[in-house]
């Protein structure tokens, strides 16, 4: 009996160690304390865009928006002639936005709302 007890609190302690050296800084183990990471502040801008024809276009400037620096989100509406984007002010601009649509999709005109 004296056996099974030290062999089952040799491995209880083997486990331990492996648990605890395994802990990594993303653990509940872990002393460790990270900084919340703060995002940065986004601001939302309204451009009118003139020039899209169909549905397609909207999907074609919906491609253009999130591939340009600092746009993190936008919603096109070839009915209402309207994108939406949210944007990061320390990388993008509004107007950087406009200029980045006319120079990839020089058809289409947009114009800074709000």
């Amino acid at each position: 009996m004296k056996k099974i007890v030290s062999l089952f609190i040799i491995i209880a302690a083997a486990l331990a160690i492996t648990v605890f050296a395994n802990a990594g800084p993303g653990c509940c183990l872990s002393q460790q304390r990270t900084p919340l990471a703060t995002a940065a502040p986004e601001k939302v801008t309204t451009l009118h865009v003139e020039g899209m024809t169909c549905g397609a276009c909207a999907t074609a400037l919906k491609q253009v928006l999130k591939k340009t620096d600092g746009v993190r989100d936008a919603r096109v509406s070839y009915e209402e002639k309207s994108a939406i984007v949210t944007y990061d002010p320390a990388k993008v601009t509004p107007e950087k936005i406009v200029r980045a649509i006319s120079e990839t999709l020089p058809t289409y005109k947009a114009t800074v709302v709000k």
